[in-house]
């Protein structure tokens, strides 16, 4: 979308007829993007001279009731000014008897390159009308409001850009919005908007009380509220895995999206119904399996919300496999003095569990086969025994998951909802959604038609070789 925009630009004659009327001084034409930008009330550029313009007058009006029904044309801060100093179109009178066009010129922002278009009035023995004022677009004569709201769609190029925009356009359009008139289920929704998501949980020290609380705020550096309620994105690492991720069907994911903060700070009724909203409407994520652990051992929880309701666990299948304390040397067999499945077990009111599996190839601590191949590359037991010198580093991803939801098999199977995501193949995902709904709809009897045998699954993979 913006390369497409910023062709069409470097391409618009409208914008290359501009620095043909008012071209930049000749010694700026060779600097670089960064040490000139082009500004058309710089003083160095041959501007017109202005005008009384009844048509300029017009056309202003027109933008200012514009702006009140359009975000785009509201951001876009358009100005207008005449382009040459031929006489304006109306109302007629001797000076421009003979011609009904004249060029004006339409400053917008972010655009460092005005526009310069012909206009027309179509009728100049009537007053002035939107109807009427026709613009010259690509070889097109368009009425001046379509042809206003055309060019300004570019405001909305980036998820920043449009928010910025409505900014612009709430300051500027005069209007209201009474959120406490909304009913107390709509206003929560609103809220979990606001607040954006995802949501990473983590503890950290209360220096009042000298004790850890479950937190989660916008960022490092980020300045605590009054409460010990706070929000932090999860900065910590997992080894070399820096950042958190969150891993699409066939990518490596994306980077997360701070959240916002400000409605804490309109008044206590607002500030009391949004932390409620963001404890119990928002998915809490996992990226690491230590600051899990940690959250559900925290003494301090934050009893008065329902705030575990919801999980997601987006970890690396190095995270997966050690949350349930399985290690792969020499063999594949569980530890489980170092599992952390239990602590799933005893989140009664989890209603709702997501496992997003990442891709085999994001960050160098993807999988526990390449942190051995990695880690041991010149050790003897590598260079003495020759199954391990063949070992790859990603070992196939369906295989993967498998192992992964064999050994959360027990420690998640209460949960009534399980959501299975990220690279997980199709028909994987049905089976396991089939054994996991079913296993929950039988929990209370003495039998199970899924035909899943998690005793057998775990003989067939514990004992396996690491070089296997």
């Amino acid at each position: 979308m913006k390369e497409q925009r910023r062709s069409k630009i470097v391409s618009d004659v409208s914008r290359t007829f501009t620095t043909m009327l008012c071209p930049p001084p000749k010694h700026k034409l060779y600097l670089v993007k960064g040490e000139y930008q082009y500004r058309l009330g710089d003083s160095t550029l041959p501007l017109a001279y202005q005008q009384d313009d009844p048509l300029i007058r017009f056309i202003i009006r027109t933008i200012r009731r514009l702006t009140i029904e359009n975000m785009y044309i509201a951001a876009s801060k358009i100005r207008v000014s005449n382009a040459t100093n031929s006489p304006p179109l109306w109302p007629v009178n001797l000076a421009n008897v003979q011609c009904n066009i004249k060029f004006y010129t339409f400053t917008m922002r972010l655009d460092e390159f005005p526009i310069t278009v012909p206009i027309s009035i179509m009728d100049r023995t009537i007053p002035l009308k939107s109807e009427n004022v026709v613009v010259r677009s690509y070889g097109t004569w368009k009425p001046l409001e379509a042809w206003l709201l055309g060019v300004t769609e570019y405001m909305d190029c980036g998820s920043t850009r449009s928010l910025s925009s409505q900014r612009i356009w709430w300051e500027r359009n005069g209007k209201t919005f009474r959120l406490m008139d909304l009913p107390a289920e709509v206003r929560a929704n609103v809220f979990e908007h606001i607040l954006g998501s995802p949501i990473y949980l983590r503890t950290a020290l209360n220096s009042s009380t000298g004790q850890n609380v479950v937190t989660f705020r916008p960022g490092k550096g980020a300045a605590d509220y009054h409460s010990t309620i706070h929000w932090e994105n999860s900065y910590a690492y997992e080894e070399a895995e820096k950042f958190p991720r969150i891993a699409t069907s066939y990518s490596k994911g994306r980077n997360v999206r701070l959240a916002n903060m400000n409605i804490f700070l309109v008044n206590k009724q607002i500030r009391d119904e949004a932390l409620k909203s963001g404890w119990e409407g928002t998915w809490k994520h996992f990226s690491l399996r230590y600051i899990l652990k940690d959250v559900l051992q925290c003494p301090n929880p934050p009893t008065e919300f329902n705030w575990l309701s919801r999980i997601e666990l987006h970890l690396s299948a190095s995270g997966f496999i050690g949350l349930f304390g399985v290690e792969v040397y020499p063999e594949i067999h569980i530890d489980a003095s170092c599992s952390y499945g239990h602590l799933l077990q005893r989140i009664l009111n989890l209603k709702q569990l997501r496992l997003r599996f990442r891709s085999p190839y994001d960050g160098p601590q993807a999988n526990p086969w390449r942190d051995y191949v990695q880690h041991r590359r010149y050790a003897d037991v590598i260079q003495s025994d020759p199954r391990c010198k063949d070992m790859v580093k990603f070992p196939c991803q369906r295989i993967l998951v498998d192992y992964i939801l064999t050994f959360a098999f027990p420690f998640i199977k209460h949960v009534p909802n399980i959501y299975l995501a990220g690279c997980i193949k199709s028909k994987q995902k049905a089976d396991w959604d089939r054994i996991f709904a079913t296993e929950y709809y039988e929990r209370s009897k003495d039998y199970r038609t899924h035909g899943y045998d998690q005793d057998a699954a775990l003989e067939q993979i514990l004992g396996t070789p690491v070089y296997e």
